[in-house]
Parts: C-alpha cells; sequence; structure tokens
C-alpha cells in the first residue's frame, strides 16, 4: 500500500463501554481505502437490542 496516496489514521483520544472519542485523519493528497459499511438494515436491527439511554450516555 502507498501510504503517501491511499491511506486513513484514525486517531483515538477515548474508547469506553460508555462513549468515545474519534477523529478520522486525510494527509493532503490521501484518498480514504475503498471500504464497506454494515447495511442500514442491519445495523438499525442490532442497534434496536439497546435501550436508548445506553446509546446516548
Amino acid at each position: 500500500m502507498d501510504l503517501e496516496r491511499t491511506g486513513l489514521q484514525l486517531v483515538t483520544y477515548v474508547n469506553t463501554e460508555r462513549c468515545c472519542a474519534k477523529e478520522m485523519v486525510l494527509f493532503a493528497g490521501q484518498t480514504c481505502p475503498e471500504h464497506r459499511h454494515t447495511p442500514l438494515f442491519e445495523l438499525a436491527e442490532f442497534l434496536g437490542k439497546f435501550k436508548p439511554a445506553m446509546l446516548f450516555c
């Protein structure tokens, strides 16, 4: 992989069960690598198992 052209740096400040704080960083001229996300209906089904207070603390 050519990090000067393709890459994504993930800076994690906090990552607990209750919350997380992260930044995604691209350097000048970089593009984000090809990737996939969970289909929205699967994500909604997964999140539906949690109480709202558990998601937004």
